[in-house]
């Protein structure tokens, strides 16, 4: 063991205790190994050698990582984002997340005064936490006053013994506070675990400390977990329940937005197109878009693209023509006429994001369903930075039957969907993906309309045995993990080697993919692995996540299917990537994601119908079932109810 590191060498301070048994891995995929007392629990010792003569790690408290770190006493450390933020030491750099010791900070209550408590009404808290700065911040940002108590162990016991009502501290799996009758009712933070870095050691070593922050972003896997781990449960209920987003505070601004449009219609709408797609746009006629327009922007385009276009259009109508329910008409036994009709909205509304996220598939699988459906009018808004149109959303749009297509975006758009504005008549429904302003835009707008899901970040589950190609799953995983930063790709297998074949040929893709950098940040921050027992063990998961995208590499894909409840699509079978349902297969690619699956569908053409009831009494009829009505009208204190069914009857009383 050593007494004291040597002067030129790097010291590594890394935490005890259920981080360290996740941390430890990493430090084997980036070659670094300690001397094997390291791993001895009992070893009383805190420096440790390793295979490399000048690293020394050294295990110390969590809380005091980032104190060593800070302090220059550790080059490098790893600590919790809640270690981060309760200390904010300016000298520490945070390069990297490592995915791992996934928890979050909470606030906790006991479960009888929850049951009547309202956070929202809160003015004055008193809490026992070991985070006094993260909590006093967080409170008053709410404009709550905190009174902290500092613990630095055995939070639950202080409500229980009247040191206080409320605690705050990190929650996984929340069976410690069920235990002592506390629930969550405030989420402050996710927590993760970070690589972190002495800043003045960085600048005068930055090629050595950058080679192993390098070395830790290369290999940094996705979640790993196995069944029959001890610990499973609890880092599974990680998984579920981490918060892969974060949603900007933008409802004032929208807000804002929102009645201005209300207000002003057209001006409005232009004055903040003008300001944030660097257009110049003078009056209300040059917000639409022109038929020539259209055609001219359309005539560039290849044939084999437009061929595309009209294949996946073609089979996305044919699918969705199918869903198209009958009405019903019928009389019961009491002589009562009864029937059910469907008709559509007059309007809808679809938003399409300007930019690189345009994607003319989105329009095709937003506008097509309504356009079965029988929508009169289908009005999209899609903005153009720069004045530049999206020629293949442009193609994608006339081939669907949009029926306007308008050069806005953001909350203003959505704002004169569902206001309208003197040159924009109102639709009836919105649909269609956006920011965080456009999903807050969306909110605050219905009621007046009706809207789709607010839609969170793009995921894909896949279970696969032993036998596939691991270079197939592999890019499957990466065709969600390229969509955005906050997109999750989860592998579960029952062979432990395909399990470890395929996370290499995931590194290998990504070192040939365009959007490599948003792909890895992915899958190194949100993607996991499940190593199973037996296939079997993957039904209850599979229902838990709720994945968007379900993809069933097996023998047997119908069987499995058979036993899923939730999941917004399924794909069966080794040849059906997940991607041909994304263009060409037929069924809408717009799916609940964040485990919505369990209560929500996919978007189809019953989000553009609605169902009106029919009923029809003869003379006969009413005296069949009359009677039973006026008294249960009479039984709920509704006497104009009861009489207006009792005087057809030959009585007012």
């Amino acid at each position: 063991m050593v007494t004291k590191p040597p002067n030129e060498g790097l010291v590594f301070a890394l935490p005890k205790g259920r981080i360290l048994k996740e941390l430890r891995p990493l430090l084997d995929r980036v070659g670094l190994t300690p001397e094997p007392d390291f791993d001895n629990e009992k070893s009383r010792a805190l420096q440790f050698r390793t295979n490399h003569p000048h690293i020394t790690l050294i295990r110390v408290r969590s809380f005091d990582v980032a104190t060593f770190v800070a302090f220059g006493a550790a080059h490098l450390g790893v600590a919790g984002n809640d270690v981060l933020m309760e200390f904010d030491y300016p000298e520490i750099y945070a390069p990297l997340d490592l995915g791992i010791g996934r928890c979050r900070l909470s606030v906790a209550e006991p479960v009888d005064m929850a049951n009547k408590d309202d956070p929202s009404r809160w003015s004055h808290v008193r809490v026992a936490t070991k985070y006094p700065h993260v909590t006093r911040r967080h409170f008053a940002a709410r404009g709550v006053q905190a009174e902290c108590i500092k613990l630095n162990g055995a939070m639950e016991l202080a409500p229980s013994l009247g040191l206080c009502r409320r605690i705050v501290d990190l929650v996984s799996t929340g069976d410690t506070l069920k235990a002592n009758g506390l629930v969550e009712v405030e989420q402050i933070a996710e927590v993760t675990s970070r690589l972190v870095v002495n800043r003045a050691a960085f600048k005068t070593r930055v090629e050595e400390i950058g080679g192993w922050i390098d070395a830790f972003r290369g290999p940094c896997v996705p979640l790993d977990l196995t069944t029959a781990d001890p610990d499973f449960a609890a880092r599974f209920q990680g998984l579920l329940h981490a918060k892969r987003e974060m949603s900007e505070d933008v409802d004032a601004a929208v807000a804002k937005i929102v009645a201005d449009v209300k207000l002003r219609g057209d001006a409005a709408v232009i004055e903040y197109t003008n300001r944030f797609d660097r257009v110049t746009i003078k009056d209300a006629a040059e917000l639409r878009v022109s038929t020539q327009e259209i055609d001219e922007a359309v005539a560039g385009l290849s044939p084999e693209l437009l061929a595309a276009i009209d294949l996946a259009a073609t089979r996305i109508e044919s699918f969705h023509a199918r869903q198209m329910p009958m009405d019903d008409h019928y009389t019961d036994a009491a002589g009562v006429r009864l029937g059910l009709r469907w008709t559509s909205v007059s309007a809808a509304g679809l938003y399409v994001p300007g930019g690189t996220a345009a994607y003319p598939s989105s329009v095709l699988m937003n506008a097509l369903p309504a356009k079965v459906a029988g929508v009169d009018r289908i009005v999209m808004v899609v903005p153009t930075p720069d004045g530049v149109l999206n020629a293949a959303v442009m193609a994608a749009a006339h081939r669907a039957g949009v029926t306007d297509i308008y050069r806005i975006g953001g909350a203003q758009a959505v704002a004169a969907l569902a206001h309208g504005t003197q040159s924009i008549t109102p639709v009836d429904k919105i649909v269609g993906p956006g920011n965080a302003y456009v999903a807050a835009a969306k909110r605050q707008v219905f009621g007046l309309v009706g809207i789709d899901s607010i839609a969170g970040p793009s995921e894909i589950l896949v279970v696969a045995d032993g036998t596939n190609d691991p270079a197939w799953i592999a890019a499957d995983l990466l065709s969600q993990a390229e969509h955005d930063e906050s997109a999750q790709s989860i592998l579960m297998t029952d062979d432990n080697a395909f399990a470890d074949k395929v996370i290499a040929a995931v590194e290998d893709h990504l070192k040939r993919l365009p959007r490599a950098v948003t792909a890895a940040k992915s899958w190194h921050d949100h993607g996991a692995v499940i190593r199973l027992a037996n296939l079997a063990e993957a039904v209850p998961l599979v229902d838990a996540i709720a994945p968007e995208h379900l993809e069933l590499a097996l023998d047997d894909p119908d069987g499995f299917a058979n036993k899923v409840r939730h999941a917004g699509a399924i794909f069966l079978g080794r040849h059906t990537p997940e991607a041909i349902g994304d263009y060409v297969a037929g069924p809408n690619h717009v799916l609940p994601t964040a485990r919505t699956a369990r209560f929500s569908s996919g978007l189809s053409v019953f989000d553009f119908l609605k169902r009106t009831t029919l009923v029809g009494c003869d003379e006969a009829a009413l005296r069949a079932i009359g009677p039973a009505a006026v008294t249960l009208a009479r039984a709920e204190g509704l006497d104009a109810h009861a009489l207006s069914v009792a005087i057809r009857l030959g009585g007012a009383n």
